[in-house]
């Protein structure tokens, strides 16, 4: 077997591997984390990101700053942590 043929063997053997790599991956892809963006403002509470299904495939939302819950009013105590109370069924009699 000459060494040209043999040349022409191996680079047609590279690229069909790496064709193969680049087909396996091409639907493939990595989110990295960013750390969260500092405050504008004194208060605000980071919601971190999150993978949501959008109906078709799963995407990633992207976390976000939300304005911090209000304290409750002075003298009132904070609710009880816990399931929020259950509504009572409505009945048609």
């Amino acid at each position: 077997m000459s060494i040209k043929l043999q040349r022409v063997r191996r680079t047609v053997a590279t690229v069909l591997v790496l064709a193969g790599f680049m087909a396996v991956l091409s639907g493939c892809y990595y989110v990295v984390p960013a750390y969260p963006p500092p405050p504008g403002a004194p208060g605000p509470v980071y919601v971190p990101g999150r993978w949501v299904w959008n109906g078709y495939a799963w995407v990633w939302q992207p976390g976000y700053w939300v304005a911090a819950p209000a304290p409750p009013p002075v003298g009132q105590a904070p609710p009880p942590p816990g399931p929020a109370p259950q509504t009572p069924a409505h009945s048609d009699r």
